[in-house]
């Protein structure tokens, strides 16, 4: 119980999402946030794996980005984005359970990520059940449980995915984990209760009148 208890009076990490198509957007957006927080997290989708095709690693050079950086793979072979993310310096990686063919793919993107002494992060999206990842979690830096689909912004919030984020709690008590979409004030809260410690939050920060008024909002909300 002590151990829950430390959990759960850990001030929760709130990451700004970052999903763009061109250079001057992501150099916006980090400006926006940069002094406010400790991590932004930036999403990479290939036209595959999601329909959309956003940014990539060659659209990063020189870029000065203060926060760490976490970046969120949704693309049909991760192996191949992960060199180039280690070298524009990235804190943390995430990739899909689903994008990986079987169990001994997902483990070696595990073992090269954490080789590059990168933090690893493996994500599991709606139609994914948690059981899926229960083999490694004593493998990986953290966990991810996509609360929407994964590719576009704005969707809404799919509760029932809490459930995921409360077995994984139950599986592992001090696991970082995180959980991505449809977080504004209310559901924020929500995912806390279940277990999460970081919120990664897209639209409600980005259309927000006052962005760091919205970030100190929604930690109110994730106090517990």
């Amino acid at each position: 119980m002590a151990k829950e208890k430390t959990l759960k009076n850990k001030q929760i990490e709130i990451i700004p999402a970052i999903l763009v198509h061109t250079k001057s957007e992501l150099k916006e957006k980090i400006k926006r946030v940069e002094n406010l927080v400790q991590t932004v997290q930036i999403d990479i989708e290939d036209g595959f794996f999601v329909p959309i095709k956003t940014i990539q690693a060659a659209q990063f050079r020189r870029i000065k980005i203060k926060p760490k950086l976490e970046i969120h793979l949704m693309v049909r072979n991760p192996i191949k984005y992960i060199t180039d993310y280690g070298k524009i310096g990235a804190h943390r990686i995430i990739f899909h359970y689903e994008s990986c063919k079987d169990d001994k793919e997902a483990k070696r993107l595990i073992n090269i990520i954490k080789s590059k002494r990168i933090k690893a992060g493996i994500s599991i999206s709606p139609k994914t059940s948690a059981s899926k990842i229960k083999k490694f979690l004593d493998d990986v830096d953290f966990v991810q449980v996509l609360a929407i689909h994964a590719g576009y912004a704005g969707q809404r919030f799919l509760p029932k995915q809490l459930q995921k984020v409360r077995q994984i709690r139950k599986w592992k008590k001090n696991l970082p984990i995180e959980v991505d979409g449809g977080v504004h004030i209310g559901t924020a809260k929500q995912c806390v209760k279940a277990g999460a410690t970081r919120l990664a939050v897209g639209t409600y920060l980005w259309s927000a009148e006052n962005i760091k008024k919205a970030i100190s909002e929604l930690r109110k909300d994730a106090t517990i």
